[in-house]
């Protein structure tokens, strides 16, 4: 799955569909194409591919998990967070008994995005122990987003103690597999300290914490020592924090706006 290119990556898992040698293949390919067609928005023939798919697929197993995953991810994306955790809630009752790790974080971490909020740090925390207990590395890689994710949840939560140890947490996972890049972003504007609270007294802590979230930076020095740094998230082109270190009397202030 190329999710950077889903028209791409649906072309490739329709050729899959086609070419399949058994069902449970041709299964997973619908699968697989129903995501890509998720991803794009279009949602009633991605309901189509798993409707077909499911009359192809074993009444449970790991492939019934996978079918309930993206199901899940089609109701959610239509905005239906109960259809889409009962959804998710089966697929990682299937993916335990199938023992599939990765499936089962895959399904964890979507319960925690759709949960209501008073039970999202809670689900997280359970997602993230499984991706860090996980005893293959492609499954402990999701230790990276999930511990974004959950920090983020902290913070919409009032939590910032708790949030700042799953970014250093992230950045941490991500820095060990080399996954992070640092990149300078067009279009930048500065971010002025209104209603500032001081989160570090060093610049490169607070840029530190902002790859932590998921991102790309982008920054600049201006002629009054002010850095000004953007996070971004890759692949959307959305920026979704901003803020800026200042040099004082040799000292570095620095603000979340």
């Amino acid at each position: 799955m190329d999710f950077g290119d889903p028209v791409a990556s649906l072309d490739r898992f329709r050729h899959a569909v086609c070419n399949a040698a058994v069902d449970t293949d041709k299964a997973f390919a619908l699968t697989q194409v129903a995501r890509t067609l998720g991803m794009q928005g279009h949602f009633v023939e991605a309901r189509a591919a798993l409707a077909e798919a499911d009359q192809l697929l074993p009444a449970s197993g790991k492939q019934r998990a996978q079918y309930w995953l993206e199901l899940g991810r089609i109701e959610n994306g239509e905005h239906n967070p109960v259809e889409a955790l009962s959804c998710f809630q089966k697929s990682l009752g299937f993916a335990t008994d199938a023992h599939d790790e990765y499936l089962m974080v895959d399904a964890a971490h979507m319960i925690a995005i759709v949960v209501p909020k008073e039970s999202q740090p809670e689900s997280g925390e359970f997602a993230l122990s499984l991706a860090r207990n996980a005893s293959d590395e492609k499954t402990r890689r999701w230790t990276g987003p999930i511990a974004n994710n959950l920090g983020w949840t902290y913070m919409e939560s009032g939590q910032p103690e708790n949030a700042v140890k799953c970014f250093r947490e992230s950045l941490a996972y991500r820095l060990s597999r080399k996954n992070l890049r640092l990149c300078g972003l067009p279009g930048m504007r500065s971010a002025a300290p209104c209603a500032a609270r001081t989160i570090s007294t060093k610049p490169f802590l607070v840029l530190n914490e902002a790859l932590a979230m998921g991102g790309s930076i982008g920054f600049h020095r201006s002629r009054t020592c002010r850095v000004s740094f953007f996070a971004r998230k890759h692949g959307t082109g959305k920026t979704f924090v901003s803020g800026c270190v200042q040099q004082t009397e040799g000292q570095y202030q620095s603000w979340r706006t």
